[in-house]
């Protein structure tokens, strides 16, 4: 007992000095508790965030949520102040030009809330935006989020990549980027397998 005791000490002084290390590096532990940035990120994920990124456009931001003091909202720069965006049948508008879009294929995963779980079945495409390739989800069947066109005076436009169903910027408006956390970077941690969200494809992934 008392080796088996001094061995979880030593894991407990590992990973203490880990957080150091990291925390030294301007980097800090994040886990998203939401379905907003399917398929890049689920509830449960566990990752890494660059906590001095300059965020522009394409980033995977961590900021503060405008509407609730002490939450997190994850989102994607999509707009930064002079910029305009719009949205229309699931096509982003970035100023005068579409934003590059091709078909990938179809999704299922769980979302969970309480003991209750709803299977989401999702149609996936590849989008390139902010010098980044990432991959965005559509709700089947389900009603589109159109936006008219925004011009961004001020703060960040972030954009879930569950287009559908994210709450985002056209919830809760632009964020204002001193009060953001940093960058998503790496995904480390994922939550356990869920639909077409595997554990172990995940794992160990940068954050596009």
């Amino acid at each position: 007992m008392r080796e088996l005791l001094k061995f979880i000490a030593f894991l407990v002084l590992i990973a203490a000095l880990l957080v150091g290390v990291l925390r030294a590096f301007f980097v800090t532990v994040v886990e998203t508790n939401n379905y907003s940035m399917v398929p890049t990120l689920v509830a449960g994920d566990a990752f890494f965030v660059f906590t001095r990124a300059k965020l522009g456009r394409g980033d995977v931001a961590v900021c503060s949520d405008p509407e609730e003091y002490g939450r997190l909202v994850v989102g994607r720069v999509m707009a930064v102040p002079g910029d305009s965006i719009a949205i229309r049948d699931d096509v982003v508008r970035f100023g005068s030009w579409d934003v590059e879009s091709m078909a990938a294929s179809e999704l299922t995963y769980v979302e969970q809330t309480g003991n209750a779980k709803v299977e989401k079945s999702l149609s996936v495409s590849r989008e390139h935006f902010g010098g980044r390739n990432f991959t965005v989800a559509h709700v089947q069947g389900g009603s589109r989020r159109d936006m008219k066109r925004l011009e961004v005076e001020e703060g960040l436009f972030l954009l879930g990549d569950n287009r559908n169903l994210a709450r985002d910027s056209r919830d809760y408006g632009t964020v204002d980027p001193e009060e953001c956390l940093g960058r998503a970077i790496f995904l480390f941690e994922p939550a356990q397998n869920n639909g077409g969200l595997g554990y172990e494809q995940r794992r160990f992934k940068w954050i596009e």
